[in-house]
């Protein structure tokens, strides 16, 4: 929705692209490599065919292309845009391999490469004396090398790695290392799924006196979350800086079928977010049974105000900021085109050759004062929020609160790059930890307290 919300906000914004209406295809590749391809092909060929080399396209130009949310999806779609030089700004995607631009040249990001997760999990470890631990991740294509590049990071400064797994459908191996591991704190990486995520739901107990830290590539922990939440109570996860985008909350309450009756995207959001029924009854009974729920006919009361997952989601900022990159490239592009009227109406291969140039000089303040721009290795850098998963009773219920015990920047000098400023945070067990204070002195020491081999010594 965030998506819909950027394109029409500035469509609205005289300021922005005038005399220029941006449109959009939307696809979703459903986590699978090959059908990210074939949509990337279709949007390509402007066709209902896939056709590479050929476009069908008459009216309009493909200016680049938003997505995708993981590395699975993604690196295909780098590799086939790379070929035809289309600019792509992806919104999640995180493998390190994406970061050489020789090889992608026309692919940025709104988040960060997994190095830099990478070296944010080692500060961690090391600020809290931490030097034992195990490793888990999916099982992926792309995982085998991500166990390589963190096992390399942490075993580099002096960190053991215990075990290293990846998690597949055959659990019995897994649960019994873990049943017979030492270590106390699991890093958890890798995107993950469902099934992928049985290893912690088929004994929870194994788990009640590890901690997680989860790298903000991972959708594990929401899994768990779902399942098994109090797995997940006083483990640590990083999160990506989120901002509050202006006017969304009303645009989602004013978005309906009635006034967008053509919308084939918001169609689908209509019935999975709000399980109402939609004209097109085989689609409705395909996200019936994908989703398992039973879709009810709905009145125009029905908007998407109160739903948290799309006004809260971490992808919601980084879809917003990777569209208003493209409209402020698109923006510099055309006025300097201007001089030419030629230049900006020439051939769509002209064009979007020279795109990822503007792309990479777009450097502009957001409505909270925060500096977009890329870096040298197509990636925005940002702060990462470490969040702290503790869970409480009230009346028998629980809750979870989620509570932000630091930050961490790599961009800023060493001695600055983490900052802890919670005290009295709970671990494992709701045992309380020593008031943690962040000191600036020379040897970058914790007074208070320290740790040994876990977070769990106290």
């Amino acid at each position: 929705m965030s998506f819909i919300f950027a394109i029409d906000e500035i469509n609205r914004n005289p300021s922005i692209l005038p005399n220029v209406t941006l449109g959009y295809h939307a696809y979703d590749a459903c986590g699978d490599s090959n059908k990210a391809i074939k949509d990337t092909l279709q949007i390509l060929s402007g066709n209902q065919r896939e056709a590479p080399n050929y476009s069908c396209q008459e009216r309009s130009k493909v200016a680049g292309f938003i997505g995708g949310r993981t590395s699975i999806t993604t690196l295909p779609m780098a590799q086939v845009l790379s070929l035809y030089e289309y600019t792509q700004i992806s919104y999640g995607a995180s493998n390190t391999e994406l970061s050489d631009r020789k090889l992608y040249p026309y692919f940025f990001r709104t988040v960060q490469g997994d190095n830099v997760y990478y070296q944010a999990i080692v500060i961690l470890l090391k600020y809290f004396g931490s030097n034992w631990v195990g490793i888990i991740t999916s099982d992926d294509v792309t995982r085998e090398k991500e166990i390589e590049e963190l096992s390399q990071v942490i075993t580099s400064h002096g960190i053991c790695i215990e075990f290293s797994i990846q998690l597949s459908g055959n659990n019995e191996q897994n649960l019994d290392i873990v049943k017979k591991a030492t270590s106390q704190i699991f890093i958890l990486c890798g995107e993950g799924s469902v099934s992928r995520a049985k290893l912690f739901t088929a004994d929870p107990l194994i788990f009640q006196n590890i901690t997680l830290i989860i790298c903000p590539s991972s959708i594990l922990g929401t899994i768990i979350h779902k399942t098994h939440m109090l797995i997940l109570n006083g483990s640590l996860s990083f999160i990506l800086s989120t901002e509050n985008i202006p006017g969304f909350q009303s645009f989602l309450s004013s978005v309906k079928p009635s006034n967008r009756p053509r919308d084939p995207l918001l169609e689908d959001l209509w019935i999975i977010y709000l399980r109402c029924i939609s004209p097109n009854r085989y689609k409705t009974k395909i996200f019936e049974t994908l989703y398992m729920f039973t879709a009810c006919k709905c009145t125009e009361e029905k908007d998407f105000s109160h739903i948290e997952v799309i006004i809260k989601h971490v992808t919601a900022y980084g879809v917003y900021t990777a569209v208003h990159v493209l409209a402020q490239a698109l923006h510099r592009m055309q006025e300097d085109s201007n001089r030419n009227y030629h230049e900006w109406n020439q051939g769509e291969n002209v064009f979007k050759n020279k795109l990822h140039h503007y792309v990479k000089r777009v450097h502009y303040k957001d409505h909270a004062g925060k500096e977009i721009f890329f870096n040298d290795k197509g990636e925005l850098p940002d702060t990462l929020h470490l969040f702290k998963w503790e869970f409480r009773q009230d009346k028998g219920n629980l809750y979870v609160a989620k509570m932000s015990p630091g930050t961490i920047n790599m961009s800023f000098p060493e001695d600055q790059q983490l900052q802890i400023y919670y005290e009295g945070t709970y671990w494992k067990n709701n045992q309380v930890s020593k008031e943690i204070y962040w000191t600036h002195n020379s040897n970058n020491s914790m007074k208070g307290f320290s740790f040994k081999c876990s977070l769990l010594d106290m």
